[in-house]
C-alpha cells in the first residue's frame, strides 16, 4: 500500500482505523502497526505514535479558505454612499509637490 498522492481524507480514515487497532493491540502489534502507519502515510514514526497514542482518534484537518478582498470599479466608486479617502491625501501631495517644484523648477 503506497501512498505516493494520498488524499488528506484518506489519510484520516486511515489513521482513525489504525488508532482503533492500535488502542487494542499489544506491544509487539503496536509496533507493527506503527511500522505499517509510518510506510502509508510517510510520516515519522514520532509523529505517528503521537497521532495513535491520543485518548481520542485524529480530528479531520480543518482546511481554510483564503478569499481575496473585494475590488470595485469605477461605478461603485462614483456612488454618493462609497467612502473616498482621497482628501486626506491631499495635504500630504499639495506640500510634496510644492519641495519637488522648489527643487527643480525647471523640470516642469
Amino acid at each position: 500500500m503506497e501512498a505516493a498522492g494520498m488524499a488528506r481524507r484518506s489519510k484520516h480514515e486511515y489513521l482513525r482505523v489504525m488508532w482503533q487497532r492500535y488502542q487494542r493491540a499489544g506491544r509487539r502489534e503496536r509496533s507493527a502497526l506503527l511500522d505499517e502507519v509510518t510506510r502509508v502515510c510517510r510520516y515519522h514514526r514520532k509523529y505517528a505514535i503521537g497521532l495513535l497514542s491520543r485518548a481520542a482518534p485524529p480530528r479531520p484537518p480543518v482546511r481554510r479558505v483564503i478569499r481575496r478582498r473585494p475590488t470595485y470599479g469605477e461605478p461603485v466608486k462614483g456612488h454618493p454612499n462609497f467612502p473616498s479617502y482621497g482628501h486626506r491625501k491631499l495635504p500630504t501631495l499639495v506640500t510634496w509637490s510644492w519641495r519637488l517644484l522648489r527643487r527643480a523648477p525647471n523640470r516642469l
